[in-house]
Order: structure tokens, then sequence, then C-alpha cells
């Protein structure tokens, strides 16, 4: 039987003292449309003495246990450029004495799902769970139970992580742990001979705190800062680039990463187009080996000193079930590129635009992909490679006559640059585009997969391992025009007037969907030719009557 009598301990609210406890993480305020923050803060002591105290028969000698335990938590909805959290602060700080030994057995229960882990427990003295996942730890909870007990608290694994079962054992924890991961249900059997315990005093205290949020800039130093009752912690941290989990799916993150006395970890996760779709930040520090917490009040020569934050926060984002990626350079800064079954793509940059290619027949995706102001084209293959796009300007734009399987057509021809590997310009084309078409060194007139040209704001846009001479294919022929055979194919100078214009640009054109689908383009129709065919034959059967 547990002897911790006179207390409903079921899920011990914690802490008291409220602590003053800041969090600044980049330069300015986050400004969320839409998002979930969630907060939780603990801070933890354990210390212990041999003394004297009034117990049931008078005065006894035994080991007397100080345990405190501080929590702040809470989960809010935010809005605009109110990015902050309205949580609660309680200190619980109670005095236990050990007397005897117990036998404890029963099941403590944990289910993670949705950044939220489920603790179910009928075994007394459980007094942490400690989650460390990809070399980070933190508090998920921390309290004392006495029997049945159930809590939902934030939690954040990145794939798996190890869990870690403390009930105080005395002046000291007896520990278990388990594996978890995201979307798993654990149930770890408790079997133990603990120390007794019987409470001596309690004291509770308890406020409400305000802490702002603040998004990380990505491809930037992180300065971190954490203040706990009067002790500052903060360093200025790097990055690395990557992929991590968010809620179950693996998708490009940025990590930065604190070492040293204190262990601190930030993930920003990026969804569709490299939106930010959530961070987590996590905290901890051990402080037994000697460190102390500046302002907390401990007994007696063994000390046991924790604090521990986890920060989450969920922005409304979509995330698309990935294909293949690949990776590049951008200033020296990686970037890693994840395309979807559909060409959408997730980036850890801005994607300003993206469409799917194919390239020799291999399937990919061209990205424009943004980087601290600097924007760069990539085309990212279906085997996991990716290869430079070099944005080419046109050196000239006129209009002339093509003929392509026997048929004429109207068109535009475009020369480039000339240049190896893959190459992508744009021309703006008052009109409908019908097929883009490239001239072979040896004159023959080859038509580029509809994939590898799309409109994008009203320009054409073009990707192709290249050539120099492209004709963009605008309609039926309609103009006089002097006829050069070509291979089979032919090209002419137009001779009569148009209102069609075009003008070329090096740049990517900017779009609010930086996924066009391919079926902007129009499609050769043989409609045309037949409806020129039945106007003939009416016009010849009245000329007879």
């Amino acid at each position: 039987m547990s002897r911790l009598k006179g207390l409903s301990l079921g899920f011990l609210t914690l802490l008291a003292l409220a602590p003053a406890i800041g969090l600044l993480s980049p330069v300015a305020q986050a400004n969320y449309a839409t998002a979930q923050a969630s907060f939780s803060f603990y801070m933890v002591s354990l210390s212990s003495f041999s003394g004297g105290f009034n117990g049931p028969v008078g005065g006894q000698q035994a080991n007397v246990i100080h345990y405190l335990v501080v929590q702040s938590n809470g989960t809010r909805n935010v809005t605009g450029t109110n990015a902050s959290v309205r949580v609660t602060s309680e200190v619980y700080d109670y005095a236990l004495v050990s007397v005897g030994t117990e036998t404890v057995s029963g099941d403590v229960n944990l289910s993670l799902a949705n950044d939220e882990l489920t603790i179910e427990s009928n075994v007394p003295y459980l007094s942490q769970v400690v989650i460390k996942t990809a070399g980070q730890e933190y508090i998920a909870w921390a309290g004392l139970t006495n029997g049945t007990f159930k809590a939902v608290v934030p939690a954040y694994v990145n794939g798996t992580a190890k869990v870690y079962l403390y009930f105080l054992n005395g002046s000291g924890f007896y520990v278990v742990n388990a594996d978890l991961k995201a979307g798993s249900t654990v149930t770890v059997p408790i079997r133990a001979t603990l120390q007794s315990l019987s409470v001596s005093s309690v004291s509770v205290v308890s406020s409400e705190k305000t802490f702002v949020f603040n998004e990380p800039r990505r491809y930037a130093p992180l300065p971190f800062y954490l203040e706990a009752n009067g002790t500052v912690y903060s360093n200025v941290e790097g990055y690395a680039v990557g992929k991590a989990y968010w809620n179950g799916a693996l998708v490009p993150a940025i990590v930065w990463r604190g070492e040293g006395v204190f262990r601190h970890e930030t993930i920003s996760f990026y969804g569709l187009n490299g939106t930010l779709i959530g961070y987590v930040s996590m905290f901890f520090l051990n402080a037994s080996s000697g460190l102390m917490a500046k302002g907390l009040v401990v007994f007696g020569p063994k000390i046991v000193r924790e604090i521990s934050m986890l920060t989450i926060v969920s922005v409304n984002g979509k995330v698309v079930k990935p294909e293949f990626e690949g990776e590049t350079m951008i200033n020296g800064a990686p970037v890693v590129i994840v395309v979807g079954h559909k060409g959408e793509v997730m980036s850890t940059g801005n994607v300003t635009l993206s469409h799917e290619v194919y390239i020799n027949g291999k399937k990919g995706a061209i990205v424009w992909v943004k980087v601290n102001g600097t924007t760069k084209a990539v085309v990212v293959f279906r085997d996991n490679t990716a290869a430079n796009a070099t944005v080419v300007k046109p050196e000239s734009v006129s209009r002339a006559n093509v003929t392509y399987q026997g048929t004429p057509y109207n068109a535009i021809k475009v020369v480039v640059p000339k240049a190896s590997g893959v190459i992508t310009f744009n021309v703006t084309a008052n009109g409908s585009v019908v097929t883009v078409l490239k001239e072979t060194p040896d004159g023959k007139l080859v038509a580029l997969n509809s994939s590898n040209y799309f409109l994008a704001k009203g320009r054409l846009v073009v990707v192709d391992d290249p050539t120099q001479t492209y004709y963009v294919v605008t309609g039926p022929a309609t103009a006089t025009s002097s006829s050069v055979a070509t291979s089979g194919s032919s090209t002419s100078t137009q001779t009569s007037s148009s209102t069609q214009t075009s003008t070329t640009s090096a740049q990517v054109p900017s779009s609010s969907s930086s996924v066009i689908p391919s079926n902007n383009t129009v499609v050769i129709i043989a409609g045309i030719i037949v409806i020129a065919i039945v106007v003939a034959a009416v016009a010849a059967l009245l000329r007879r009557k």
C-alpha cells in the first residue's frame, strides 16, 4: 500500500512560486493566419537529508525528502500577430518521509497522436515521463501519482523515441524505459520494490503567465533565450538542413541545435511550396552535477534538478505525399526539395514556381526556389538526383510560318544562346499556344513533351535539354509566305502583318500557384482541318448549282 496519505494525487496539480519564463526565438513576433500553440515547462528539484520529524507515534528519525515541481502548460489557438499563450503556472512543494519499503505493480499506458501524449497509470510514485528523440530530451510530464491517474500533455517525437518512466524511490528514482513512435500505443508493465513514502507537509501556489512565440527565421542563426527564476540561458545556434517528422509525415526541415551546459533544439517544418507548417522547440537542463537554477531552495547534500521546456506551434498548411527528392545549394546553403505524385513541391526554401517535366524521357520537376533573396531553377528527377537549370534570355524573337507534319502553322521563332544541360526561358505570347517545336542540329522539327512548356501569368515557360532554335506554334497559318524546306518540315518568314506580339525575359514569371498543370496548353485539334474541308465542299456544290 502506498503511504501518500491525505492527498488526492490522481494527477497532482503541480508547482509554486510561478517562475519568470520567457522564450525568444528570432527577430520579430510571428504572424499567423491560424495556428495552434502548445507550451509546457517543468522544473523539478529532489533533495534529501536524515533528520527527525513528528510521526504518528511521536518524534522519529527518518530520511526526509524534499520534492518540488514547477509547471506551466497550455494549448491555445492563436491568430494574426497575437502569437501568444496564456497559461497557468503552479508550484507543488512538499516534504515526504521514507519509512520502509513496499512492492508496487501495475501498468503504464502511453498513446501518442497529433502531438499529444496520453498517460494512464495505476502505479503509485510515478513522478516523471521523459521523452528522448533524435538526441534531444525533455520532460513531457512531472508530478506524483497515488494510484489511478490520467493526463494528456503536449509531446513531440521525431519518428521514434525512448520514453523513460521515473518512479520516486526515496531520494532517487526507479526508471523504466520503452520505445515510442507517433501514432502508437505502448503498455509498460511495472513491478518493483520501492521506498514507502508518507507526506509530512505540502504547499501549493499558482498564477497565470503569458508566453509569446516567435517563428524561427529560415536560413539564419537562431538566438535562444530562456529565463527561469532569475537565471538566463541563452546562445546563438547555427542550423542544419534535412528532413524531420511532422504529424507522422517526413517533410523538409531546418534544425537549430545548441549543445553545452543545456541542450536545446528547434525544428521548423515546411510543406507545399515551402510554406511553414509548424515548428517545435525543446530545452533540457540537468543541473544535478552542480549547476544550480538560481532561486530554488533545496536541502541536504543530495540534489537532483532538471529544467525542461517544450513548445509546439502548428500552422495551417499542406503536406504532400512524396514521390522523389533532391538537394541543391544556393549561396552555400543546402536546400531540400521533395516532389509529390502530382508534381507538387515541398522545400526548405520558398518555392515560387514548379512544374512536372520530362527531360530525355526521364520524369522530373523543375522548381524555382528562393533562399535569402536568391532564386535558382533546379530540376529534380525521379531517381532522386538534381540538376541546375540555366535560365537564358532569348537572343531573338520573330514571327514565322512553320510546316509540321505537312500542316502549315503560325509560330513565334525563338533563338536562344548555346548552352549545355537543362535550360529554361520564357516569352510573352498573346494568344493560344498549340505546341512548341525545337529544331535539331540536322534540321528536323521535334515537338516537346507537353509537360515541358506551360503558361504562368501570361508567359510561356519552356524547359528543355537544349537546342538553339524553338518555334512556339500559335495556330493554323493564315499568311502568304515563301517557304524553306528543312528535312521534311518547312519554315518561312511571315510577310503579312499580325497583331500578335511577344516579349522575352530571363526572369522567372511570378505565379500565385506554384504548380501549373500542363493542360494550360492547347493541343493541335484535327477538327480544324475537318471544318476547312467541309466548308470547301459546300462552296463547290453551290457553284455547280
